[in-house]
């Protein structure tokens, strides 16, 4: 089931940013998408580590760039968390395979599922009303407001491990 999701999101990651692109000025970069949600396929199957965390950093600039291109925002949106949820699930199943045999298992994949759909749906939905809002703001409060986002994320970290 794990492995199954991890490949849909990557999936998903690859042909929406592949979409957003083949609907642009820019097709050529659709046909580009598309080898690396192939080569991400494979490093998934072979567990190549370092070739997943190099597709999910090429879909993050592939999305981000889009973006400021102006493509799609949904297609860019739903790309971008396509390959966010597929990375978190890449290292989860990482950590599930590396602790060997896991008491609850079923129970530890739903929990880390709820948790991971709350977070994109919380994700989506914050980008959504952010593109509704206009702000204009200078670069000492995006790089405070950055540093807090970073300061707040650690936090949760250090709860979510129960340290």
């Amino acid at each position: 089931m794990l492995n199954t999701y991890h490949a849909i999101s990557a999936a998903l990651a690859s042909t929406a940013l592949m979409f957003a692109y083949a609907l642009s000025p820019y097709p050529i970069v659709a046909g580009i998408i598309f080898s690396f949600g192939i080569i991400w396929q494979y490093g998934r199957l072979r567990r190549w580590n370092a070739c997943l965390e190099a597709m999910f950093v090429l879909h993050i600039i592939a999305g981000a760039v889009g973006a400021k291109l102006g493509l799609s925002t949904g297609l860019t949106v739903l790309g971008v968390f396509g390959a966010l949820s597929a990375w978190d699930l890449s290292h989860f199943a990482q950590r599930m395979h590396d602790s060997g045999k896991v008491m609850g298992r079923t129970k530890l994949v739903r929990q880390h599922f709820q948790r991971l759909t709350l977070t994109l749906v919380i994700g989506v939905a914050s980008v959504f009303i952010a593109m509704g809002i206009p702000l204009k703001l200078n670069l000492w409060i995006v790089i405070g407001l950055g540093l807090i986002a970073v300061w707040g994320l650690g936090q949760v970290s250090v709860y979510l491990k129960g340290d």
